[in-house]
């Protein structure tokens, strides 16, 4: 199983970089930056722990 909790991070990084760039030109840019930020870095832990728990099971 190939750990997809970098990409999230990035993502996460990107979203919030969007929302800060954005700003001055669409309204609530920053909402929405914010917004994705939190869910990417949801996904990040999710992703996490079902790695680690796949890992674990494939050790013993």
């Amino acid at each position: 199983m190939k750990n997809y909790t970098p990409s999230f991070m990035i993502l996460s990084s990107a979203a919030l970089a969007f929302g800060l760039g954005f700003k001055s030109i669409v309204p609530y840019a920053m909402l929405i930056g914010i917004g994705l930020h939190m869910i990417f870095l949801l996904c990040a832990a999710y992703s996490l722990g079902k790695y680690r728990a796949n890992k674990s099971q494939l050790d013993s």
